[in-house]
């Protein structure tokens, strides 16, 4: 009787012991074979592997203290639980280098100090949202601020969560800034950590877009690169130390001294991005006249493009696939009577999957927009098409007459359509000067102009047939600047613009884990009204009697259960 007990002991601790060795066995194994697994379609719970290349590279912490914390409506709820699921995700591939807290700016109820922290935050850069919330007890004002500082060593910048152009967040807007958390908190961290920020050269002087109307896309860039406003004003050393040049839709002739320079500056190893015109053409002299005749541009770019492998053609298109304009058709009592019709030559091209640039990227809007064709046989140049127009496509060659009425007769696309247009290509590899054996063998051994004719090292140039593919909307009256993709008729931002472009410096300059982590898109799964209206009663009833009618079953199971065991 007693050894029987004493085995029972021994035989439980036995098991104890077993079963604690297989714990930590397994908890061993957990930490040396990390996997986090996620059974989602679109995979929205897992990190871009580019996340995970940039968070493990981290060799101090980095600190992010987010401003979401407090009573705030639901939708804001959202964004804050969004947050933290983010920075959880990354603290499990970061360890301690991924630090965060959650702090509510309203949390004293002394306004002085109060204010002093409101102070605080709008002077780190951030934006407070206003919002009116409806209580039991009336109106209530309520001050947010949706963002975040990332501080890494001695640097902090500041991160906007909700990214917003209304006063009032829309549902869309609160989702789509969900949408982009990862690409903003990831984009923010690599910039917070780089030691050098690359340079970007905007170039001037030849009636490039600049000033008030690139004013939202220099801004945009300016949060990870340094850009600067650059003539060339035909100095060698004037794109010395620059990474990248834009040339944004020049309407004057770029001298052969200042395309020597540019040509240089691409053989030692530069980016380049093309933004130009076939033909010359604007909205404004249009509506004043009602008519123009667009003729070819004078940029002088056109031999430069052809020998990097593009021809740009003097041509304007005319796609069915466009966006609308408002004319006016008579009066309405002593008012103009405007009516919206779509605009041929303003196409808004359905961005395509094939290439990082242009992936999940929303329509992008062109003006006058001109084709380009893919030339040489050169096997050092990758090209690749990004952007090009519906299969419903029409071209006028120059000089090409634009009128207004053409919104009321039938352009005929169905009988004279030239199919898909590209109209912006990306090349990638070695370029061969424009000025080989060009040159006397003077300039060619000078040794302070240090000419290249062939380049050393791969690089990268995008051109697209359209120079306001960059210009924003602006009222110059108030001072007033619109996000690039912006309508002013619809009064929201619809096209994909700035994204666009945005991904296209990033890629010319090397970042493409950025793009990656950009394109990563979450499908919001709406319910369908119609159904929940025509079945309002089935479904209340379903979600009334089911979990009762399910637990009813398992305790009718039970019971059957215990009945045949004890009876």
């Amino acid at each position: 009787m007693v050894m029987s007990r004493r085995k029972t002991k021994v035989n439980a601790l036995l098991s104890v012991l077993i079963s604690l060795g297989i714990l930590i066995f397994i908890n061993v194994l957990n930490q040396s074979f990390f996997k986090r697994f996620d059974l989602t379609s679109d995979q929205r719970h897992s990190l871009r592997d580019a996340s995970v290349e940039i968070v493990e590279e981290l060799e101090d912490p980095v600190f992010v203290r987010v401003y979401l914390e407090g009573e705030f409506p639901a939708d804001f709820k959202r964004l804050r639980n969004a947050v933290k699921q983010i920075l959880d995700e990354l603290r499990a591939y970061a360890g301690e280098n991924i630090q965060y807290e959650f702090i509510n700016p309203s949390a004293s109820n002394d306004p002085v100090k109060k204010k002093e922290m409101y102070t605080k935050l709008s002077e780190s850069g951030l934006t407070y949202t206003n919002l009116t919330i409806r209580t039991k007890d009336g109106v209530e004002e309520k001050i947010l601020f949706p963002g975040a500082l990332i501080t890494y060593r001695n640097k902090e910048i500041p991160l906007q969560l909700l990214k917003s152009t209304n006063r009032v967040p829309s549902p869309e807007m609160m989702q789509n800034s969900i949408n982009n958390l990862e690409y903003n908190l990831l984009s923010a961290i690599h910039q917070v950590t780089q030691t050098r920020k690359k340079k970007i050269a905007w170039i001037g002087g030849h009636g490039e877009i600049t000033g008030l109307d690139a004013y939202d896309m220099v801004e945009h860039l300016a949060e990870r690169y340094t850009i600067f406003d650059v003539n060339i004003n035909e100095k060698l050393n004037a794109l010395i130390g620059y990474d990248l040049i834009i040339i944004a839709g020049p309407k004057e002739a770029i001298s052969e001294k200042d395309k020597f320079i540019i040509d240089q500056f691409i053989m030692k190893g530069g980016a380049a991005m093309f933004l130009v015109d076939g033909l010359q053409a604007d909205m404004d002299s249009l509506q004043s006249q009602n008519n123009m005749m667009a003729l070819a541009s004078n940029h002088n770019l056109w031999d430069m493009l052809f020998n990097y492998g593009v021809r740009l053609k003097r041509d304007v298109l005319m796609d069915a696939a466009c966006a609308m304009i408002p004319i006016n058709v008579g009066k309405f009592g002593d008012q103009a009577n405007l009516k919206m019709f779509p605009w041929y030559f303003h196409p808004t091209l359905i961005t395509t999957k094939n290439h990082p640039i242009s992936a999940n990227v929303n329509p992008v809007f062109t003006q006058f927009l001109s084709s380009l064709d893919t030339v040489g046989n050169d096997k050092d140049i990758k090209k690749t098409i990004l952007l090009e127009t519906s299969p419903l496509t029409l071209r006028r060659m120059a000089p090409a007459r634009i009128n207004l009425n053409t919104v009321s007769i039938d352009p005929g696309f169905e009988k004279n359509s030239i199919g898909k247009t590209p109209v912006a290509v990306l090349l990638e590899g070695k370029f061969k000067s424009l000025y080989a054996n060009r040159l006397t063998p003077n300039i060619e051994q000078d040794t302070l102009i240090a000419f290249q004719e062939k380049a050393l090292l791969d690089t990268r140039i995008m051109v697209v047939g359209d120079g306001e593919i960059t210009k924003n909307y602006s009222n110059r009256q108030t001072g007033t600047v619109y996000p690039l993709g912006y309508d002013k008729f619809l009064r929201k931002i619809v096209y994909g613009n700035k994204d666009f472009l945005a991904n296209a410096v990033d890629y010319l300059l090397n970042d493409e884990r950025l793009i990656k982590i950009r394109a990563k898109e979450i499908e919001v799964r709406k319910l369908n009204d119609r159904k929940i209206l025509a079945k309002e009663s089935e479904i209340q009833l379903a979600n009334l009697a089911l979990p009762i009618i399910i637990v009813g079953v398992f305790v009718f199971i039970i019971l059957i259960i215990k009945r045949r065991k004890f009876s």
